[in-house]
């Protein structure tokens, strides 16, 4: 049995998250976004604002699941990054769990809008921002292979 605690989060706060004020660029919504980055949660809520995000990215052993719960987000998808590379984490040591690119080619577009649900598995190079504001959940899923 596991003795790892189970985590509520209600309503009222995801309301109050998606209640803050827009911020031009991208950006991970507090509080959700604090639990996320400290690894107690799989998840979070990140907002774009006026951005297209200038890297690309591919997650080689998870899957994102993406629910837009505000405004309407564009997804590149798919096709074949450009000269791909890995980064440094904090620690200094490279990050093997994820490719990075400047631009995708070939990849397809698409609009999500409230309540549209998108899984990207790992693999999967992909892209997202926005033209106004958007509002979108995002789970990371371990992929089992």
């Amino acid at each position: 049995m596991s003795t790892r605690k189970c985590i509520l989060i209600k309503s009222e706060e995801v309301f109050k998250t998606l209640k803050t004020k827009p911020v031009k660029g991208g950006r991970i919504l507090d509080p959700i976004g604090k639990l996320f980055v400290s690894g107690v949660l799989p998840g979070t809520i990140i907002e774009d604002v006026r951005i297209w995000r200038n890297e690309a990215e591919l997650h080689i052993n998870e899957a994102d699941f993406w629910i837009c719960l505000q405004g309407k987000a564009k997804f590149l998808y798919g096709g074949k990054m450009v000269k791909p590379y890995r980064k440094k984490m904090s620690d200094g040591s490279i990050n093997k769990d994820h490719l990075f690119s400047k631009k995708i080619t070939g990849g397809t577009k698409i609009i999500l809008k409230p309540y549209d649900i998108f899984l990207i598995p790992a693999g999967q190079p992909h892209q997202h921002g926005s033209d106004s504001i958007a509002r979108l959940a995002v789970i990371k899923i371990p992929d089992k292979k």
